[in-house]
């Protein structure tokens, strides 16, 4: 902080012996009068309260009704009090490039050494590329279109850089840039070999699965119950026909126990049988139910999906 104030009170001390702007057209002496003191009020927020934000605002107005070497060394000095570099450094060669006839030497000098100072503290990134229509972009900002070479001011660390032109793979590289580096990278892209062709389904309503499923799955119910009807009807005829049995020999005067045991245990099968079927003819129409329930048609929105496939799907090849 010490060192940014003192340097802008040297450069404001020395605004005195400064040349005398270039004559032409102006802004007007109210603008020039308003713009004075903005500046004044900038200084002292920066100067005395450390209010860099109010302080840049200050400046910003200043310059955009008198435009001022002050307005723009004021700016400069809050960017490089509030960590931006790369600005104050950009600032502050603007400065020199605009302003360079209305300064004094000593205060040219001053430019130079704040300018070396924030050189070595920033990094540069050279970006080449020489493919027609290609976009680059470093840290999601857009720098440009191929074909171009251009410098970009970086601060020391990571930085991410994107390529994107139709037809390519996308370009992807994350590189690393400490203070003072000057770093060129080659943008190239890659050719794709494959096209994806893609088509849009119109909104519609579609089912989960195919209308017959249920149906079929209900008659199997039914078909199930039926021959468990059938075998129930079946054990009762065996077992009548073993009571029958017993009857007969009872009043023959023969034991129980003597008949036959055939026509109790078919019936007895039989039965059986019958309650294996209820259980699934009843599990299979509650489960028709159930799938006709889900399978009610349901709206589709549109949707782009891509082509699968070769040849009469719609891929197509590009070598």
């Amino acid at each position: 902080m010490r060192g940014v104030l003192l340097g802008v009170l040297l450069l404001w001390a020395t605004q005195a012996v400064a040349a005398p702007e270039a004559p032409g057209p102006g802004p007007t002496a109210s603008a020039e009068g308003e713009a004075e003191a903005l500046l004044l009020e900038g200084t002292r927020l920066f100067t005395e309260e450390a209010d860099y934000q109010a302080a840049r605002d200050h400046f910003e107005r200043a310059y955009a009704r008198a435009p001022s070497w002050k307005a723009l060394n004021g700016l400069a000095l809050v960017d490089q009090e509030q960590g931006r570099l790369v600005e104050a450094l950009e600032r502050y060669q603007r400065l020199l490039a605009e302003f360079a006839a209305t300064l004094t030497e000593p205060q040219r000098a001053t430019l130079g050494k704040r300018i070396a100072k924030l050189e070595q503290r920033v990094g540069r990134l050279e970006l080449v590329a020489t493919q027609p229509g290609a976009q680059l972009f470093v840290d999601g900002d857009e720098v440009g279109r191929a074909p171009l070479r251009v410098t970009r001011l970086v601060m020391p660390g990571s930085h991410l850089v994107l390529a994107t032109l139709q037809g390519h793979q996308s370009f992807t590289r994350r590189v690393e840039i400490s203070a003072g580096q000057r770093l060129q990278l080659m943008v190239e892209l890659t050719p794709e070999r494959e096209v994806v062709v893609y088509r849009t389904r119109p909104a519609r309503l579609q089912r989960r699965m195919p209308r017959w499923v249920p149906w079929v799955t209900a008659g199997a119910g039914v078909a199930m119950l039926g021959t468990g009807a059938l075998l129930t009807r079946a054990a009762q005829q065996d077992f009548d026909g073993f009571d029958a049995l017993v009857a007969d020999a009872t009043v023959a005067g023969q034991p129980a126990a003597m008949v036959d045991q055939e026509l109790r245990e078919r019936g007895e099968r039989r039965q059986l049988g019958a309650g294996v079927l209820y259980v699934a003819g009843g599990t299979a129409l509650v489960g028709a139910l159930v799938l006709w329930v889900l399978n009610q048609p349901r709206a589709v929105p549109e949707r782009v999906e891509p082509v699968l496939g070769a040849g009469w799907l719609g891929a197509r090849v590009k070598f």
